[in-house]
Formats: structure tokens, sequence, C-alpha cells
């Protein structure tokens, strides 16, 4: 169906360089009808919209990162993008951009995958001081999701850092209950056994990751020390 000719003027004038020449939210409404929001949508609807606008300035400026944490508070919590903006940052290396998104995202009601890469973000960059709220999260995307293989995984290996052997220990099993062949799981597990001196478990654990993932060095470096802890015996 073609646009009225107001129509027409109003979209050209929406996306127009100059923030000042476009339609406020209210203006649009009125010629695109949308369902019917709180009063605070149009303060919720400008909030993003200023924040769309540095991002941009920003961007043109070459400063990808800032822009990026622009856009990022111009999502919801709960927006998958904001998730991806948050993952991809933290594997990126952008630490400031995936702090900053993670935050957006667990202040509001972030999908429970979310939570469960927060713990890897944590992990990747060993925040200590951030290790106690990352088991938190697996912990609460686990309410949701108990057989989330990301979540279980991390929160062996937070465990494992914090020292909490036996813990770590619980939660490698129960990921190789549900996938025994998931390489990270398996080490946290090894590590585990390692520390509560159950020199078997984690000999047998060890040779298994190498065998399947010779390429996985931490694996290796714990079954040369294993072994040799069995020669000096």
């Amino acid at each position: 169906m073609a646009l009225s000719e107001e129509e027409a003027r109003l979209l050209r004038r929406a996306v127009d360089p100059d923030p000042s020449h476009r339609p406020r939210f209210s203006d649009l409404a009125t010629v695109f009808p949308v369902p019917k929001y709180p009063a605070a949508r149009d303060t919720e609807f400008v909030t993003q919209w200023n924040a769309n606008d540095r991002g941009t300035a920003l961007l043109a400026l070459g400063r990808h990162p800032e822009a990026i944490a622009e856009f990022a508070k111009a999502l919801r919590p709960e927006s998958p993008a904001l998730m991806n903006i948050a993952t991809s940052a933290s594997q990126a290396g952008l630490v400031e951009l995936a702090n900053a998104a993670y935050t957006t995202l667990l202040n509001g009601n972030p999908h429970p995958q979310a939570r469960a890469n927060y713990a890897a973000h944590v992990l990747r960059y060993a925040v200590r001081e951030k290790y106690e709220e990352g088991l938190q999260q697996c912990d609460k995307c686990l309410e949701v999701d108990p057989r989330n293989l990301t979540a279980l995984s991390n929160k062996a290996a937070l465990l494992n850092s914090l020292e909490r052997y036996e813990e770590a220990f619980d939660a490698a099993e129960a990921v190789r209950s549900i996938d025994p062949k998931m390489p990270q799981a398996q080490f946290e597990l090894a590590w585990a056994a390692s520390k509560l001196n159950r020199y078997s478990k984690a000999l047998s654990t060890a040779k298994d990751i190498v065998r399947n993932y010779p390429e996985f060095e931490r694996a290796a470096e714990l079954l040369r020390s294993l072994e040799n802890q069995k020669k000096r015996k």
C-alpha cells in the first residue's frame, strides 16, 4: 500500500541527519498508530534515541568501543542483540565494552544464557572479585534452565578458582551426566579430583581429554603433572 504524502514527509524527517529536525515519538504515533503504552514509554523512547545519536556520532569519530557502549544503552536488557554485543565484545578483548553491556543486561531481566555467558566473561579475564557474582548468575540461569551446560561448566570452573573443590567436582559431574564429552567440564572434573586427592579419577579423566582433544594444553599439563606424581610414588 502506497504511503500518503504526510506519511512520506514524516519518514523523511525521521531519517534527517540533524536530530532537531526529526519528529517526536508522539508525532510518529499519531500518523502510524501503535498500541497504547504507559506515559513513561515516551521518555524511554527518547532515552534510546539519544543513546543512538551519541553512538552514531562516536562511530563517525572512529571511537568504536564507546559507540557500541552507547548503542548498548539503547537496547533493552532482554534484547538478544545486547547479549550478542556483550558476548562478542568479551571474546574480542573489548573488556570495558563487555562490562558495560553486561551491567545493562544484568540490571534487567536477561535471557538465562546471558547469565551463563557473564560467568564465562569473568573467568576469561580472571576478575576474581566478580567470581562470587558469576556463581550467582550461574545459579540464576540454572533455576530456569537446569541442564544449561555453559552455566554448569562455568560454575565448576568458578568453584575450582575459589578452591571449593568438592562443589566444583559435583558441578562438573552434573555436566558429564548430560554431555560426557564436554572438554572444559572434563578438565574441571579432573582438576577438582586432583585437588581432592582422587588420583585415579583425575588421571583417567585427564587421559580422556588429551586423547580426544590433544590441543587442550591445560589438560596436557595436568596429565603430565599427574603422571609425574605417579612416578614419585
